[in-house]
């Protein structure tokens, strides 16, 4: 049995994400975007200090938007509320 529920929107907090882009943190941003129907993400911010990690040169989050892109059509259409995802990247500024 299966019933859909026509609730009203609930609410979407607002989020910025920050990040160094180390293995466990591209791995943490892969999962949030299983969740963007929940959230209301403003923007990822990649950054690092002068003490910590700051980067290969290899690993982007280049790596990261292709996946989004690719599982993301599918969840836009199965999923209320899921951000129906860039293509062309239009949205992603630097």
């Amino acid at each position: 049995m299966c019933m859909e529920c026509k609730a009203k929107p609930k609410y979407k907090p607002r989020t910025i994400i920050t990040t160094d882009l180390e293995c466990d943190d591209m791995n943490s941003l892969i999962h949030l975007c299983l969740f963007l129907n929940e959230i209301d993400l403003i923007g990822v911010v990649y950054t690092s200090s002068q003490y910590h990690f700051n980067g290969d040169g290899v690993h982007t989050l280049g790596e990261v938007t292709p996946n989004y892109r690719c599982q993301g059509e599918a969840a836009y259409k199965t999923h209320i509320g899921y951000p129906h995802p860039d293509p062309e990247a239009k949205n992603l500024k630097s």
